[in-house]
């Protein structure tokens, strides 16, 4: 290669570069965002939880999140981590607060105590509910959203998300 090549070849890239702690120059990382969806109708959700995203080691943004429960089974509730190695019940991010403590986001928890994320609405006969995403919530490492029920339930559910993807070319 010739001295001129190497003079000019900085001047040719397309892509922006910075210098790292070694002094060499390299690429700055491109992130691009990329749209996810889920749903699932009457969808069966174990004692256990049923798993709905996983997505830890990017940037995510849950844009929208609604689900059903029916009046059989009115003790469906989310579960949000943020951190993988922790995914009890305790450590979830979604609960509210009541005079007795800590609970559940269950719909007639949601319907007598206030939520900043997640809304309720019941039908006309005030017996089937759906809970809904007020606004979107931003995690900068990712989470694993589950739905979990008392008993073994069906639920009708959508989801949709953004990821970052970072490109190191």
């Amino acid at each position: 290669m010739s001295i001129i090549s190497e003079v000019t070849n900085p001047f040719i890239t397309t892509r922006q570069q910075i210098k790292n702690k070694n002094g060499d120059w390299v690429n700055i990382p491109f992130k691009e965002v990329v749209q996810k969806q889920a749903g699932h109708f009457n969808r069966s959700i174990s004692e256990d939880g049923t798993s709905i995203l996983t997505s830890f080691g990017k940037a995510t943004t849950i844009e929208m999140f609604e689900f059903t429960n029916h009046k059989d089974d009115p003790t469906i509730y989310p579960l949000l981590y943020i951190d993988p190695r922790h995914d009890e019940n305790y450590n979830s991010i979604i609960h509210t607060i009541s005079k007795t403590g800590r609970t559940n986001p269950t719909p007639n928890i949601l319907r007598l105590h206030h939520h900043e994320f997640l809304g309720v609405e019941y039908d006309s006969e005030g017996e089937n509910a759906k809970v809904y995403l007020k606004k979107p919530i931003h995690l900068p490492q990712g989470c694993r959203l589950v739905l979990k029920g008392f008993n073994d339930s069906k639920s009708t559910y959508k989801i949709f998300w953004t990821e970052e993807v970072t490109e190191n070319d």
